[in-house]
């Protein structure tokens, strides 16, 4: 099952199902909020992309069209029409991806990436932010505004790019090779934005 997506009906007596037929090894799915699609990432040693499977009948669609992007933490916009999700450059993920943390190369959790949306019916790509960041964007009631985690911890930003500001941060006792205290390396909001 591993880099496969399954799905099962919750009933008894259910057995996952592969979701799809075939194509390259399968990460990080998501539903659509209509439960009628699931969005998720492929990496292979050319790069990564984005595909939309429909839930029903596994039938598959790519979505990104370039191979020079590492892809990842794919989520639906809360309206429908579009997925969000991190990019960064594929040769550079593939240079840094096993390197130690201490080299400063790899940023810890973090990476040097673009969280991009992507319309599910033209296929348009635009950048709301870049930076350092990890984790799936995160949504709450506002509408305005999407919650990612950052170099500056967990950050709120504009869902048309305009601004960003910090929303919270993290601090605690560092790891075991150091002595000072580290940044939280995943930040969660709770829909409700408390």
């Amino acid at each position: 099952a591993l880099g496969r997506v399954h799905v099962m009906n919750l009933r008894a007596g259910a057995v996952p199902q592969r979701l799809t037929r075939d194509g390259p090894p399968e990460y990080q799915p998501a539903w659509s909020q209509d439960g009628r699609s699931i969005a998720y990432v492929t990496w292979t040693s050319a790069g990564g992309a984005i595909w939309l499977a429909d839930a029903a009948t596994g039938r598959t669609r790519r979505l990104t069209r370039d191979d020079a992007f590492f892809f990842s933490d794919v989520v639906f916009a809360p309206e429908g029409g579009a997925v969000l999700a991190l990019r960064s450059s594929a040769e550079e993920r593939r240079q840094t991806l096993q390197e130690p943390m201490w080299t400063g190369r790899t940023g810890g959790f973090l990476r040097q990436a673009e969280l991009v949306q992507l319309s599910l019916s033209d296929g348009a790509m635009r950048v709301i932010a870049s930076g350092p960041m990890d984790g799936a964007p995160q949504f709450t009631g506002e509408r305005d505004r999407l919650y990612l985690h950052t170099d500056a911890g967990l950050e709120a930003i504009a869902r048309d790019g305009s601004w960003r500001k910090s929303a919270l941060q993290v601090v605690g006792p560092g790891y075991y090779f150091s002595e000072s205290p580290a940044p939280a390396s995943h930040i969660k909001i709770s829909p409700e934005a408390r």
